[in-house]
């Protein structure tokens, strides 16, 4: 076997020699850029941006609902163009912003990094209850593209507004409630007459022990008994209610 292969290597010419130098040369080129496409479109993969458009619980309270969209990427999604059909549409719009008009909703969001979030107020979960002419489903499609490779990207997904719906919730306490307490405080305070430039305040303050203080209120109506008494008898008015009581008349 051996002088077999020895001899098919001597018959084997110069260019046949080439020839397989350029097989196995086109063999590892084809093998190296294979795996530099492999490795370019894993870390494409991984560094791409990944928007997703969701309506979630509002950080305020698990009875409001947000509007939120949201890059969990890693790179920066940019030209970011949202539609949701049917539009959203809220129990109750008087006091509040059209969102309809939102800016977001209606023109392309240049960028949002990685990581960020856009978060609006949807609608209140309370104010919607036995309201049939409010959606509950709404299909989101929305386009976006990456910085590296250019590419444009396009998702579409369904959002259930009443997905926790007949679901029990724990209240927490968190500084947004103390926020709205202590704003609370401050409009008690600005109300509170004592308080303002033009407050006034009447104080009776004693620093004397309640024994003397009973003491000195007692010999303050005696005296005060004594000078009546004297008031009288100057004009005349005490004898003649003396002589009154002896007569009875």
């Amino acid at each position: 076997m051996k002088e077999f292969i020895n001899s098919t290597l001597n018959v084997l010419s110069h260019d046949a020699w080439l020839g397989v130098y350029a097989v196995l040369t086109l063999g590892l080129l084809s093998f190296a850029l294979f795996q530099w496409l492999t490795t370019k479109g894993q870390f494409l993969a991984e560094h791409r941006p990944y928007v997703i458009v969701t309506v979630e619980p509002s950080k305020a309270s698990p009875q409001l609902v947000d509007f939120i969209v949201r890059n969990i990427g890693r790179q920066p999604a940019k030209d970011v163009c949202i539609s949701v059909d049917p539009p959203l549409k809220r129990a109750r719009e008087e006091g509040r912003s059209d969102i309809t008009k939102a800016k977001m909703l209606n023109e392309n969001i240049a960028m949002i990094a990685p990581g960020q979030e856009m978060r609006i107020f949807y609608d209140n979960m309370i104010e919607r209850r036995n309201r049939d002419d409010l959606p509950s489903y709404h299909k989101a499609s929305y386009t976006y593209r990456g910085d590296y490779s250019k590419r444009v990207y396009e998702e579409n997904c369904t959002l259930d507004v009443e997905a926790l719906k007949g679901t029990d919730f724990i209240s927490v306490k968190t500084i947004h409630d103390v926020g709205k307490s202590l704003k609370s405080i401050e409009k008690v305070m600005k109300e509170a007459s004592l308080l303002r430039r033009d407050g006034l305040i009447e104080v009776d303050a004693s620093v004397e022990p309640l024994h003397e203080k009973q003491q000195r209120e007692v010999q303050e109506q005696q005296d005060s008994n004594e000078r009546i008494n004297e008031i009288l008898e100057a004009t005349g008015f005490h004898e003649e209610s003396a002589s009154r009581r002896r007569t009875g008349k």
